[in-house]
């Protein structure tokens, strides 16, 4: 499925990576930096030139302006940081709520309970990917954790009823072909 909006699945390609949330963080230290730095010139030039212009004689003027705005800045910059780190915190929370579901659902498939309820998807792209490939795995091992069931039930009913050698042979062959579909991890 495709997404209309691919500056979102690019934003979701770099949550995962502290590196850029501490990049964007610099990123706007230094923007900030940069415009009062700017604005402090400005400032300075334009109440000398004004203070200068009148008929006051004053040395230096704007040091004044200049802590003022630096001031404004860093508090600008700490609100920045602080909303950044708290986005980080909710986009982190959501995506492990998901990884945790995901968690109780592998433990549950572990102990053979197939019966948990699907997991409704998620907003990211990726993380949906994930449970929909989660959820075809435990259909697929449901099926085939029922499909063993039946045959060990077959072979057992068969080996208490006595039955002929036929009939084991061919729910043997039975087992053996489920069993040969069935690859576990190395």
């Amino acid at each position: 499925m495709r997404y209309p909006f691919r500056r979102r699945n690019f934003f979701i390609k770099k949550e995962f990576q502290g590196k850029f949330i501490l990049i964007y963080g610099l990123t706007l230290i230094g923007l900030a930096a940069l415009i009062t730095w700017i604005l402090s010139t400005k400032i300075r030039n334009a109440l000398e030139w004004q203070i200068y212009s009148s008929h006051l004689r004053v040395e230096r003027t704007g040091d004044f302006m200049f802590g003022l705005l630096m001031e404004t800045n860093v508090i600008g910059i700490l609100a920045i940081l602080g909303l950044v780190i708290l986005i980080s915190m909710v986009i982190v929370n959501r995506l492990n709520l998901h990884f945790q579901r995901m968690g109780t659902t592998l433990n549950q498939m572990a102990k053979g309970d197939f019966s948990q309820p699907p997991q409704a998807p998620s907003r990211f792209q990726e993380i949906t990917q994930l449970i929909s490939l989660l959820e075809e795995m435990k259909m697929h091992y449901r099926e085939k954790f029922a499909s063993l069931d039946d045959i060990l039930q077959s072979i057992e009913t068969a080996a208490r009823d006595q039955a002929d050698t036929d009939r084991l042979i061919q729910e043997r062959d039975r087992l053996s072909q489920l069993l040969s579909r069935t690859r576990l991890p190395d």
